[in-house]
């Protein structure tokens, strides 16, 4: 969890069984199977530009969504199509990514902060023309809550749920067992119980027939490895999109994307390279977005080498689980050359997990525990722990022979990923380590950190607004687990760590509802990880982007200030975004674009409809 660079990844994946989808999607659909290749009488080729029409968007996709069953899929791309075929009980605002409504209009805590009790909003409806209530909210949780595979992507946010109830058709109560700050954090989409009822297994099924959702936008047609094809929802309760169809065309890489844009046969690219942003910068009819992105990318180490029971997992070298040794390699990475060299200074140097565009949650090392970089300090450390090179230079284990030889994983579809390894592979040669240097496809780079099958690897992350899901990769229980069969089931851990203290400050930052001493928890546990370096974020990738301003205009930005178009957490670019009047000559870089007012006007509405906020106000919250 392929990823693109502004993709938020969740390392998990799972291979849907075909024939049991097709099997249930008769249950359904009255025994007509349509296939997704007749699905849409436009045929499967995406029309010509000239062809097009003027309120069809077509956006560059690099990444093949790994499932579009909301309780399976993983990958980014997957949890994208996700955002815009349902709804959720809360969103994030537009302008500040903080909660605001979604399904549930308003809400209130009781004073034990045990009880969360939801207003439903009325008059939303299915794409199937039934009505939304909070039964199926209710049943959404309560699968979640009982679900094996439904629990692999969103265990985390049910953690502290004990019952999940509907009352009536406007009301839903969620009683927790201790107080949950993350409540309006939970990022499940709601699926209708009238279709997913007669679905008994949810990690064989597809979803990509027929689909039924509540989003803005419904799935028409999806064909693997070229383009997924949605139509706008008409009765969306947020009022229709401004666009009739919304086609994302998968490429192989943004260079190709890119051509396409110059020629207009596709109007939204994002991920671009720091040398295709600048190759655009003069181009016309095409406007540039450089915006603070949600996307950190780390050297990610096989740190624990174990599954949730503790059994051994994997091949991963033994070295790798000494913290000398992560502390040493932390020591070798010069974050600014990887800037600057391989990102044109299109990001900044990392240092938590968290990145600071989320603002509080963010923990920035001060001076005394900064991790600089300092190869002889490397060196250093691992001379005190006793790794002596050898007679080739390369070091060895203490006391044995094996070498501290590593596998270092890039990925195929980025090339900032393919670029950094061979930086990072130099570096460590200094110190006395040799590595293996591969890349891969994203889901076979997946498959082999399930399996722990891996020492070194360069992937990321796209944060969510709120820090619990990104936290809680780093717990114990996120390792994958055994399946019972003598195999494994992946979760979202992809350095397998372990730490029972980091898991204590985990559970306790979940239970404070004060945001202010929640941040303090959230900070102290980054440190702890910037210390223990089974993760060194090498990077924070700044978001760039470019789209046709002679096709479409009107963009909402999340957040307004500083953000971006695609990859936002939630679908207000695509419900604002409008066909353009007349041709814009809008060049160059743009760190802000005007967003449509009507959607910061819903925002701004939504906003103000709050029975009672997170506790603390809006200005408190800062």
């Amino acid at each position: 969890m392929t990823t693109n660079p502004q993709f938020r990844r969740r390392p998990w994946r799972t291979a849907a069984v075909a024939g049991a989808a097709l099997a249930v999607a008769v249950l359904f659909t009255g025994g007509a199977i349509v296939s997704a290749a007749t699905a849409n009488a436009s045929g499967n080729a995406i029309a010509p530009p000239q062809q097009r029409s003027a309120t069809t968007m077509v956006v560059a996709l690099t990444q093949e969504p790994d499932s579009l069953n909301p309780l399976l899929g993983g990958f980014a791309a997957s949890s994208k199509m996700h955002q815009l075929m349902y709804d959720y009980l809360t969103n994030y605002s537009p302008m500040d990514r903080k909660p605001i409504p979604g399904l549930a209009e308003s809400w209130q805590i009781s004073p034990d902060g045990l009880t969360w009790t939801f207003t439903i909003r009325t008059g939303v409806l299915w794409h199937d023309g039934r009505p939304l209530t909070a039964g199926d909210i209710a049943y959404t949780y309560n699968r979640v809550l009982r679900g094996t595979t439904e629990q692999l992507l969103y265990r985390g946010y049910v953690a502290n749920f004990e019952t999940v109830t509907a009352p009536n058709d406007t009301t839903l109560v969620i009683k927790t067992s201790v107080a949950t700050a993350t409540v309006l954090a939970t990022e499940v989409p709601i699926i209708p119980e009238h279709i997913w009822k007669h679905i008994a297994d949810a990690a064989a099924f597809a979803n990509d027939i027929n689909v039924v959702g509540s989003g803005p936008f419904q799935l028409v047609e999806y064909k693997p490895g070229e383009f997924i094809r949605l139509k706008a929802n008409m009765r969306y309760w947020r009022g229709a999109p401004h666009l009739d169809e919304l086609v994302f065309k998968l490429f192989k890489n943004t260079d190709a994307a890119v051509q396409a844009l110059r020629k207009g046969e596709i109007d939204l690219v994002g991920d671009l390279t720091p040398a295709q942003y600048r190759a655009l910068r003069n181009e016309k009819n095409i406007t540039l977005v450089r915006g603070q992105g949600r996307s950190l990318r780390e050297l990610g180490i096989n740190s624990g080498a174990a599954a949730t029971d503790n059994t051994p997992l994997g091949d991963g070298h033994p070295a790798l689980q000494d913290q000398r040794v992560r502390l040493a390699i932390h020591h070798a990475i010069d974050k600014q050359v990887l800037v600057e060299k391989v990102l044109g200074g299109y990001a900044t140097a990392g240092t938590s997990l968290i990145p600071p565009l989320s603002g509080r949650w963010h923990h920035e090392p001060d001076q005394a525990t900064r991790v600089e970089f300092d190869l002889a300090k490397a060196n250093q450390i691992l001379d005190e722990a006793a790794y002596a090179r050898g007679p080739s230079g390369i070091r060895r284990m203490p006391g044995g022979t094996r070498e501290l030889r590593f596998r270092l994983y890039g990925r195929t579809n980025e090339d900032a990923s393919v670029r950094s390894i061979e930086y990072i592979a130099g570096w460590l040669k200094q110190i006395g380590i040799e590595v293996d240097r591969r890349v891969m496809e994203d889901g076979q780079l997946n498959e082999l950190l399930t399996k722990g099958q891996f020492d070194l690897y360069h992937w990321g992350w796209q944060a969510d607004p709120d820090p619990d899901y990104l936290l809680s990769a780093m717990t114990c229980a996120q390792r994958p687990r055994p399946d019972g069969m003598g195999g494994y089931v992946g979760q979202i851990s992809d350095a397998l760590y372990c730490n029972p203290e980091y898991d204590r400050l985990y559970q306790e930052q979940a239970r404070t509802i004060d945001e202010t001493k929640r941040a303090e928890i959230v900070k102290q546990m980054q440190k702890m990880l910037y210390q223990d370096s089974p993760y060194i974020i090498v990077y924070y990738k700044d978001a760039l982007e470019a789209y046709r301003n002679d096709r479409f205009t009107g963009f909402q930005l999340q957040p307004e200030k500083s953000g971006t178009i695609l990859w936002q957490a939630g679908s207000w670019s695509y419900l604002s975004a409008r066909p353009s009047s007349h041709k814009q000559q809008a060049n160059g870089d743009s760190k802000r674009h005007s967003g449509a007012a009507v959607v910061t006007a819903m925002a701004v509405i939504a906003a103000g409809v709050f029975a009672r906020r997170y506790r603390a106000s809006a200005e408190e919250r800062e």
